[in-house]
């Protein structure tokens, strides 16, 4: 489980909720 890997995914993917 790598956090900082899954924040990069999440900056690089746009946000769903927004």
């Amino acid at each position: 489980m790598s956090a900082e890997k899954e924040q990069e995914k999440k900056k690089k993917l746009p946000s769903p909720l927004q």
